[in-house]
């Protein structure tokens, strides 16, 4: 029986994407041992075990700074001559300015970071084998 990826159930669909997980060790080895140029791909593999979902939970997520919009609204409350001059001053850092600069831009922004709660899918674990079929 053959099914194409759309006529695969929830289960099916989910433990193959996992199965194939592009960010696997053997994705990473894989990729880097693949020759440059197209490739023609027939391959047939069979995908056992069990895959488990959690209940669905609110969990808890730290809103992140905007970096560019406080940027933009930074430079907007600025006179031209400043904005010019903080802009020379961007493009001419050195990495322990930087650094520095990081730093105090971090520890300023700390109260902007409100942890919130969102409410996730269930986390989903698997005990899976991928078997090539011959």
């Amino acid at each position: 029986m053959t099914k194409v990826v759309s006529e695969l159930s929830p289960v099916e669909a989910s433990a193959l994407a996992r199965a194939l997980d592009s960010k696997s060790k053997v994705a990473k080895v894989a990729s880097e041992n693949l020759p440059v140029g197209e490739h023609d791909v027939d391959v047939i593999v069979h995908v056992t075990g069990t895959l488990k979902r959690g209940e669905d939970e609110e969990r808890p997520i730290a809103n992140k700074v905007d970096w560019t919009l406080l940027a933009g609204v930074a430079l907007s409350h600025m006179n031209a001559a400043t904005r010019e001059s903080i802009l020379r001053e961007y493009t001419a850092a050195d990495a322990e300015l930087i650094k520095s600069l990081k730093a105090e831009a971090v520890e300023g922004t700390e109260s902007l970071k409100v942890e919130t709660m969102t409410k996730c899918n269930g986390r989903i674990t698997t005990k899976l084998e991928v078997a090539k079929v011959d």
